[in-house]
């Protein structure tokens, strides 16, 4: 491939010097702003909490386990289209770094976390799109021009085209910009780390108390009295060396020794303590709430909530957490100019199969298909791993009327006309 119309680009804007900011950023060494409950939040203290990782990578993999598709028509009419250079494109691995899984989870990691993913677009010296990498979303900053800073520095994927670190500005016809969810009308929506900041600082703080308790043992710490003549200094060397020597779980059961007359007395756990548990679970609910995710796959007890089946469940999964979350991309992708634009085809995700019953309800499920005629022998055959019948026996439909089967049973016997 020769050189491509990014190429030319970067080669005619240069770069500029990175800021410490997105370096900082991008090593997740950003303090954040201070929330409410006094917790600096950021997005790397955000995405080290369980709940948080599991939702976004629930979402995120829900996604990336489709396969994207190119279709024609709409409804009944639907048909896939296989030899359009877009088939091609979405085919297989986007670019030689990400493969289709990692690609997808990259964008749909970036919605959930950051509500912005950014896809960059390699273009042939033709000017069509040859490769399309996933960016890490703070590698880019948008302005209101229209344009993108793009950061490489080496934290997220690089396209091939760009030969050395640096910053460099772009338009819509190498960046597509994924919008996510809020912000009515601007130009990027903003993370659920800045919506939300009360409420996840508060889960970051009671991560942190909890971490305290166990760092200075779980029995809650311990009250030391010296006698008179023990002077301050003499009492924090004391202190430091003993908390050296015994504080924390993994110096519990440790004879402890104590000197200057002191006398050790030991904290229990306050009712504060006892509902911790709780309390972090009125967190994960929150989570819950804020990422879109089922309640159950948190560990959320739901009873109020609670699916009537596992296919109900899945439903609820894919009506209103997932099906828009597929919308999102496939809306983006279409409206590019440089993917399809005015085409008369377009991508979608492939959702066939995304709800499944237990293994007699998929037989039945099956047998009503071939008996209706939406499928053949062999098409029913497929769906279980098993090869078509011999002789193309598998290819005749099998209809049966309303009333029964034709095939062994005898029709009603005519009545003759009589002479009377």
């Amino acid at each position: 491939m020769g050189e491509s119309v990014v190429t030319r680009i970067l080669s005619a804007l240069g770069y500029e010097r990175r800021s410490a900011i997105m370096d900082d950023l991008l090593a997740g060494r950003r303090s954040g702003a201070i929330s409410p409950s006094g917790v600096p939040v950021s997005s790397a203290l955000v995405a080290g909490i369980p709940a948080v990782h599991a939702a976004v990578t629930f979402a995120a993999e829900s996604v990336a386990s489709l396969p994207m598709r190119i279709w024609r028509g709409e409804g009944p009419a639907r048909e896939r289209v296989t030899g359009a250079w877009q088939s091609r494109l979405f085919r297989g691995s986007p670019n030689p770094v990400q493969d289709a899984f990692s690609f997808w989870e990259t964008v749909q990691s970036s919605l959930d976390f950051r509500s912005n993913a950014y896809v960059w677009k390699s273009k042939d010296a033709a000017g069509r799109v040859v490769q399309l990498w996933a960016l890490h979303p703070d590698q880019v900053s948008s302005s209101s021009d229209g344009t993108f800073d793009v950061l490489f520095n080496g934290v997220g994927v690089t396209p091939d085209e760009v030969k050395r670190y640096g910053s460099v500005k772009v338009d819509r016809s190498t960046i597509l910009h994924i919008r996510g969810r809020g912000g009515m009308g601007r130009l990027v929506s903003p993370s659920p780390i800045s919506l939300f900041r009360t409420a996840l600082g508060i889960i970051a703080a009671k991560q942190q108390y909890e971490a305290t308790i166990y760092r200075h043992g779980a029995a809650g710490g311990l009250v030391v009295s010296f006698p008179a003549g023990i002077t301050k200094p003499q009492a924090d060397q004391w202190r430091e060396s003993f908390d050296s020597d015994h504080a924390g779980v993994y110096n519990a059961g440790k004879t402890k020794v104590v000197g200057y007359g002191a006398t050790v007395t030991a904290m229990g756990l306050t009712q504060k303590d006892a509902e911790f548990v709780d309390a972090m679970a009125l967190s994960v609910a929150d989570v819950s709430r804020i990422f879109r995710v089922p309640a159950w796959f948190l560990g959320i007890d739901a009873k109020t909530d609670r699916p009537v089946s596992p296919e109900h469940e899945q439903d609820r999964w894919m009506r209103h957490g997932l099906v828009p979350r597929l919308h999102r991309i496939e809306a983006a992708i279409n409206a590019d100019v440089d993917l399809f634009g005015a085409a008369e085809i377009y991508a979608a995700f492939d959702t066939a199969g995304m709800i499944r019953g237990d293994l007699a309800t998929e037989a039945e499920i099956s047998l009503k298909k071939v008996q209706s005629g939406q499928w053949l022998l062999d098409e029913a055959r497929a769906k279980d791993g098993l090869p078509p019948l011999p002789d193309g026996l598998g290819k005749i439909p099998h209809p049966v009327p309303v009333g029964g089967s034709p095939y062994g049973v005898p029709l009603p016997a005519k009545k003759e006309d009589s002479d009377e």
